[in-house]
């Protein structure tokens, strides 16, 4: 979501705690409604169960969505009695290390593939690779280390599905400054359900540590759901435009801004 991307050494590797699923809806008029748009819609992504270190679970809950179901020949309905499916994917935040640079060079390219389209000339795009983007991220990975501060949400098998970076803000060298968000990428699929927020939450819950006095970073102005996610995080626009240009196009960029305090 946003342009520039470093990578770095954050801090020990996280303590996992299983985060208690949130309540069945009590309502079974809203239930039967959520089913019925599954069954029309196909089936539903599997739900996200978070996995963070204590001082961060904050507002993390799990979800669970039933997923649609085969019905045999001749069905014509669905007994009381029968249990809804679920498959849950359980989401551990770490500190991000030189073996995810493959991965997370993946989850960059998809995601401006996928958040950008429309935005920067698909020509660009179409050209990105994630054996270019992880042989650069390599280059600068050790350099970086100690400044910068990289966090991974991996799944259950250790592959990472979502990615931020964030340290000192570009420029800066006060430490008592501001800190930045470098980059924040999701795996598309998994958009939604709750890793982007909760990596998100990570970051502030270090920066504050760190005595960042706010969190700045800048996003397309043409990207309404990234704009529109960082605003329900406590960012406000602060006035800073600045321009790039891709393939002869010039592309705006906002800056958002959070004082840590919030």
């Amino acid at each position: 979501m946003t342009a520039a991307l470093m990578s770095g050494r954050g801090v020990g590797r996280a303590e996992r705690v299983r985060v208690r699923p949130a309540a069945r809806p009590q309502s079974l008029r809203l239930l039967h409604r959520r089913r019925a748009r599954a069954r029309e819609t196909g089936p539903a992504r599997p739900p996200v169960r978070l996995q963070l270190p204590l001082a961060l679970i904050l507002e993390e809950h799990a979800a669970r969505l039933p997923h649609k179901q085969t019905k045999p020949a001749g069905h014509t309905g669905r007994r009381r009695s029968e249990q809804a499916s679920y498959s849950v994917l359980v989401v551990t935040l770490r500190t991000m290390d030189e073996s995810d640079i493959d991965a997370v060079a993946a989850l960059r390219v998809k995601g401006w593939q996928s958040a950008y389209a429309g935005i920067i000339p698909q020509s660009f795009l179409d050209v990105m690779s994630p054996e270019s983007d992880a042989q650069r991220r390599r280059a600068g990975f050790l350099s970086s280390r100690g400044s910068i501060v990289d966090l991974v949400a991996v799944d259950e098998d250790d592959v990472p599905v979502g990615w931020v970076c964030f340290g000192p803000y570009r420029g800066e060298t006060d430490a008592q400054g501001p800190g930045e968000v470098y980059a924040l990428y999701v795996e598309p699929a998994l958009m939604g359900q709750g890793i982007g927020r909760a990596l998100l939450n990570a970051v502030h819950h270090h920066a504050a540590a760190q005595h960042f006095a706010t969190l700045q970073l800048w996003v397309l102005r043409d990207n309404a759901r990234a704009r529109r996610f960082y605003t329900l995080a406590g960012y406000a626009e602060d006035g800073a435009e600045e321009s790039e240009t891709y393939n002869g196009v010039p592309v705006t960029e906002v800056r958002y801004r959070r004082p840590m305090s919030s």
